[in-house]
């Protein structure tokens, strides 16, 4: 019995005298720096898009609406109802049109409405008619816009990374702006502002402004200065 006395004794003493283990040192806590946003340069516009606009109609959709005239028609109707189409294509909003042409069966000159406002057109003889067919084009004194499709156009061609930002001025619902003459190449400033705000570079984002042009295939921008 004393010699287990012993052996647990002498266990015990060398468990006492073992070195106890070093405490882990605390985990080191990273250094994190903020870096200041960016500063906005310029003033804003006061209209703000979000989005695409709703409610613009796509060709299909302007066809089914105003529909053109059956083959073999009258060509004062198909005149007629040709305006009425390019007038709602222009404006890409479903509104109230309206159509008139003076003259007889070959129409001198035509107005369409829409919503209330006029925009006149001109029958021209086409420079394609022969001997066995005669053609005529239509060509309107100014290009009808919505704001709806002026906001549309830049918000889709601004707006290219989710930071980026498109405002405007604010546009009436339905605007008549000056348009190149048949066969122009030359481009007319509509006088109407958007802009849009980029990536951050050296520090700051700066509001661009962008013009509103119409040349002979419709809106395009540029930018201001």
């Amino acid at each position: 019995m004393r010699r287990l006395l012993v052996v647990a004794a002498l266990l015990l003493t060398g468990a006492c005298g073992a070195p106890a283990p070093e405490p882990e040192p605390p985990p080191s806590t990273p250094v994190v720096t903020s870096t200041p946003p960016p500063r906005i340069v310029g003033t804003p516009m006061p209209v703000e898009l979000t989005g695409p606009q709703p409610d613009i109609l796509d060709y299909d959709e302007i066809e089914a609406a105003e529909p053109g005239a059956p083959e073999g028609a009258p060509l004062r109707e198909r005149i007629i109802k040709k305006i009425r189409q390019e007038t709602l294509s222009m404006a890409s909003v479903a509104g109230t049109i309206t159509a008139s042409c003076r003259g007889g069966s070959v129409p001198s000159d035509c107005t369409t409405t829409y919503n209330g406002v006029a925009v006149h057109w001109s029958v021209v003889e086409s420079l394609l008619s022969t001997s066995l067919a005669t053609e005529y084009e239509l060509w309107p004194d100014k290009e009808l816009l919505t704001s709806k499709i002026i906001y549309h156009n830049v918000y889709v061609y601004l707006h290219q990374t989710p930071d980026d930002a498109v405002r405007c001025q604010e546009v009436p619902d339905v605007v008549l702006v000056e348009k190149p003459r048949e066969y122009s190449t030359e481009s007319i400033d509509t006088g109407i502002r958007c802009q849009f705000l980029g990536v951050a570079r050296d520090g700051q984002r700066i509001w661009t402004e962008m013009r509103l042009f119409m040349d002979n295939s419709g809106m395009t921008w540029a930018r201001a200065g």
